[in-house]
């Protein structure tokens, strides 16, 4: 599978944007650029290129009506993710009681950028060898970049800071950078990429103008993977399809790659169906073995599946975007489940959601989110 031709994109590999790039080269002609921008997407969705991509144009010493000009000093430097007024602010795992801060893990950062398309933060723990720690936006950022925030840029008119993940900063963070969002210096501007807005603080949002990124449409989605990763032509449609216009989950099923939360969230529904209490207890301590924010995901996969089977019983087969070797076992899922009781197992998982965001004990919420659905099984 092709590797990134470099680290930080231009325009012309961000897939399914022509509407926002359209908008954004009009801030940089305008010189109308907010302090603070906020992309939100899917994870391995078009947010992340496209806010880098905007950064470059931001900085380039050139820039024109389109984009940046790809040929000077700061254009070179972008290629290779070493611009001196440009720096990305990323979740880490805290070190003990060292003053740890993204900086300290640029060169696993730009290894990941250089070996991956698109990526998660699931790639960004496998680079980490983090395990199940938990990866958050430290307290220590904070101060740096308060204290980065008196000097000068170094040699464009900017200082571009992006923030991957902003949902991951840890309180005492998004306290201490309040102020700063709200009154940056004059040269200062923030890029922010959230995948899960609805986790950052309402003060935080405040600060930041909202650009959607939407899901690459599935007929370009298509066409890139059979042009461009050579993905064989019956597939890239299947494929494109499944995907729901996210490249990163598009390569990930044309490499035959394992979906863990799509099996994860099968054995949940799957195991509820044999209204079994020991195996109810058994599947929620593997869960509780994963990290909180793989669990809400995991809880999200469900809430997906269930949308699914819903799709399946009234016949709406263009609304099911799971692979066709998994289909029959999402069947026999709907044909368990009565049409009446969908709403009810919706709030249920939306109640699960939330505990869990507010950091209820995994075991605990699994157990009795499974009691839930298998009352709700016919017989």
């Amino acid at each position: 599978m092709a590797t990134p031709e470099r680290i930080i994109p231009t325009y012309g590999e961000v897939y399914g944007q022509a509407a926002q790039i359209s908008h954004l080269c009009e801030l940089v002609a305008h010189a109308t650029i907010p302090h603070a921008l906020l992309f939100t997407g899917k994870p391995g969705g078009e947010a992340l290129p496209l806010a880098m991509a905007f950064a470059r144009h931001i900085l380039c010493e050139h820039p024109t009506s389109e984009g940046p000009c790809g040929t000077c000093l700061s254009c070179r430097q972008m290629n290779e993710g070493e611009h001196p007024d440009f720096s990305i602010i990323y979740p880490i795992a805290k070190e003990g009681d060292k003053e740890t801060t993204a900086s300290d893990f640029a060169d696993a950062f730009a290894k990941m950028m250089r070996q991956h398309v698109r990526f998660t933060d699931q790639e960004w723990k496998e680079t980490l060898n983090s395990g199940n720690k938990q990866l958050n936006i430290l307290v220590a950022e904070a101060d740096k970049l308060s204290k980065k925030s008196v000097l000068k840029s170094f040699q464009s008119r900017h200082q571009v800071v992006l923030i991957w993940q902003p949902e991951t900063m840890r309180t005492d963070t998004a306290n201490k950078l309040l102020k700063l969002f709200e009154e940056p210096p004059e040269e200062m501007l923030f890029l922010a990429v959230s995948h899960r807005p609805d986790l950052l603080l309402p003060t935080i949002v405040s600060r930041f103008q909202m650009v959607r990124v939407p899901p690459i449409p599935e007929e370009e989605l298509q066409e890139l993977l059979a042009t461009k990763y050579g993905v064989a032509a019956d597939e890239s449609a299947e494929i494109a399809h499944l995907a729901q216009g996210n490249l990163h989950r598009a390569l990930q099923l044309a490499s035959g790659a394992e979906d863990t939360l799509l099996e994860q969230a099968l054995q949940f529904l799957e195991t509820t169906l044999m209204s079994d209490p020991r195996k109810f207890q058994s599947l929620t301590e593997e869960l509780a073995k994963e990290s909180r924010p793989h669990v809400i995901d995991m809880v999200d996969k469900v809430t997906g599946l269930l949308r699914e089977a819903n799709a399946l019983r009234l016949g709406v087969t263009d609304a099911v975007y799971i692979p066709p070797a998994d289909l029959p076992r999402l069947q026999r899922i709907a044909e368990r489940l009565p049409l009446s009781v969908y709403p009810e197992l919706m709030d249920d998982l939306g109640r699960a959601r939330s505990e869990l965001r507010q950091n209820a004990n995994t075991k605990m919420v699994f157990f009795d989110l499974m009691v839930h659905f298998a009352r709700s099984y016919t017989s």
